[in-house]
């Protein structure tokens, strides 16, 4: 009868790790959807693990019971370790998106890369206080996008897997994938490559394509906005902020725009709901944006 009676005497140490965990993730799924804050989350947590390791003096010569208690308090500090960087992300309100001057990279190319300045608020809570900032600063807001507990959430698991995987940030992996894409082929563009004030990898489609002017492989006539990640191979891959890119070509007064394939939806979207004028064009590899470039200057001769 005594590992019947010790598995009965069990049953409430189990029954607590499983409250814990469960109570974990009711409060996770809580945070996930806005309902409380970082401060709360990792705040019970640490509650838990003082509840747990308590237990673990008291239980700590009973070791079939101290090894309950002991799955559980290392599953919790593994989840610690793994969430506790979001007390880091709770300040942040607000991303906003601004104007900022399409980049022609090669003189004369009529190739113009789309960018945006892109800055996360910290504390703000007021809206228009954050619009009239950056409008006495002479800086026009296209976008003000308010930060919820699942973009912080992300935030802080890409972070977390670019700093475990040792990844380079997204600029420097473009930069890899047009030089390989051009052979090395890099002279007309490489200042820009060596630039340390952009982020993302969206400027590597017109990258390439004002690379292939440069060389004379090329010709372009036409003013055209270029938005659109590119791989070693040539494939055009899907960008963000696409909103935003088309809003500021629209008020270049660009006549043409090029878009991966991927946001292709969202650009026409974009288009119809603010009844713009600008003609919109998607390709999926940097062949067909050759192609399209050579028959919009066909188009413009006649």
């Amino acid at each position: 009868m005594e590992p019947q009676e010790d598995l009965f005497m069990r049953i409430p140490l189990i029954f607590n790790g499983v409250a814990v965990i469960l109570l974990y993730i009711t409060l996770w799924v809580l945070y996930y959807f806005d309902f409380i804050n970082a401060f709360w989350l990792i705040g019970v947590l640490l509650v838990e693990l003082l509840f747990l390791l308590i237990l673990l003096i008291l239980f700590r010569n009973k070791k079939s019971d101290s090894m309950i208690i002991q799955i559980t308090v290392v599953f919790l500090i593994c989840i610690f370790v793994f969430d506790w960087k979001l007390v880091n992300y709770e300040s942040l309100t607000y991303r906003v998106s601004l104007e900022a001057d399409p980049i022609e990279v090669v003189n004369q190319s009529g190739i113009h890369l789309m960018v945006v300045k892109s800055f996360d608020i910290d504390y703000l809570q007021d809206e228009e206080l954050i619009a009239e900032i950056f409008i006495n600063e002479k800086q026009e807001v296209i976008n003000l996008q308010k930060i919820n507990n699942e973009s912080r959430y992300k935030s802080k698991n890409v972070q977390l897997l670019n700093w475990l995987m040792n990844r380079d940030n997204d600029f420097s992996v473009m930069r890899k994938n047009v030089q390989k894409y051009l052979s090395g082929d890099t002279e007309s563009i490489d200042r820009f490559l060596k630039r340390d004030d952009i982020s993302g990898d969206s400027v590597g489609l017109g990258l390439a394509i004002s690379a292939k002017i440069a060389e004379g492989k090329l010709k372009n006539n036409n003013t055209i906005g270029i938005t659109g990640a590119l791989d070693a191979t040539g494939n055009v891959l899907p960008i963000g902020m696409v909103e935003e890119k088309i809003r500021i070509a629209e008020n270049e007064s660009y006549p043409f725009i090029i878009v991966p394939s991927g946001n292709a939806k969202e650009a026409r979207e974009v288009k119809q709901s603010m009844n713009l004028k600008i003609e919109i064009f998607d390709v999926n590899h940097i062949d067909q944006a050759f192609s399209l470039i050579k028959r919009l200057n066909t188009e413009s001769k006649n």
